[in-house]
């Protein structure tokens, strides 16, 4: 059995522009105990408490999901949201709030409480769920698919896991959050694409003695290239005629892009498995002085 403690989310949360409140206590060590059930969680399930909350109440609920009820001990989630979007930490250990799970979408039946981090949204479910939370739950919701290296479709609510009728969140459908999350993750992502990356790399300012100065990436190694080619460490196999449009030899190529007529993506590439070339040779060349 799996017992995982969640002492990521507060973080995880800010990260993601949650407002975040540690004010219910040790939070991080809070959790039903590992006699009650494993606690391996990767996807999210979000409730309503069942409780009417408003600017000058944002957060009822507080005592009940942190110690529970009389028929069902806390804690009840592992965040809390206020109708003012606050995000509370309640828990980040195995919580009481999914009960049995018969199954949604990609997260099978089973024991949702050890499936799912629980995330309960303060106000009835009749009442307008308040626009600030819904934008928290979105962006908590987000936090942890990102972390569990899942998408949106891990996101689910009480009414679809649910057997025993209830019918939380109400007003606002599971397929209403997923689009939600969705676009909150493609928005949240700025990781550079492999292009990005590349012209990045291509482009960076390296201190070169052979130049007797700065240097771009591409030009550093365009004179590696060179100077291996000229000492016959690559000779004249060819790299891939492709590249240059015509067949041709590796040092006619390292002599085009040298002398800069050709800088296309093609022939980075050529020049990338060039360099690549020239390490390993140097690097058979290191051990076998070494070993003479």
């Amino acid at each position: 059995m799996t017992y995982v403690w969640c002492s990521w989310l507060a973080d995880a949360l800010r990260a993601e522009g949650c407002t975040v409140a540690e004010d219910c206590g040790d939070w991080a060590h809070r959790g039903r105990p590992s006699s009650t059930g494993a606690f391996n969680p990767y996807a999210v399930l979000l409730h309503h408490t069942g409780a009417t909350a408003s600017a000058s109440n944002p957060f009822p609920s507080k005592s009940t999901l942190i110690n529970g009820r009389s028929d069902l001990p806390g804690p009840l989630c592992h965040v809390g949201i206020g109708y003012d979007g606050v995000c509370h930490m309640v828990a980040a250990g195995r919580a009481n709030h999914a009960g049995t799970n018969r199954g949604s979408g990609p997260v099978p039946a089973g024991d949702g409480n050890a499936q799912m981090i629980g995330v309960e949204i303060d106000y009835n479910g009749t009442q307008a769920i308040s626009a600030a939370q819904k934008d928290a739950a979105t962006r908590v919701a987000a936090a942890c698919v990102k972390r569990f290296k899942r998408n949106a479709d891990y996101v689910r609510i009480h009414a679809e896991t649910s057997t025993s009728g209830k019918w939380d969140t109400g007003g606002v459908s599971g397929a209403t959050w997923r689009s939600l999350v969705t676009a909150q993750i493609q928005d949240g992502d700025d990781m550079p694409t492999a292009q990005e990356i590349a012209d990045a790399v291509w482009n960076k300012q390296i201190n070169s003695s052979w130049s007797g100065g700065p240097v771009a990436a591409y030009g550093l190694l365009s004179q590696a290239n060179y100077y291996a080619i000229s000492a016959g460490l690559i000779g004249d196999n060819p790299p891939g005629g492709q590249y240059a449009g015509t067949p041709t030899t590796a040092k006619q190529l390292s002599n085009q892009i040298t002398a800069g007529e050709d800088n296309s993506t093609e022939v980075r590439a050529a020049l990338v498995l060039a360099g690549v070339a020239v390490l390993v040779a140097l690097a058979a060349l290191l051990v076998a002085l070494v070993r003479g």
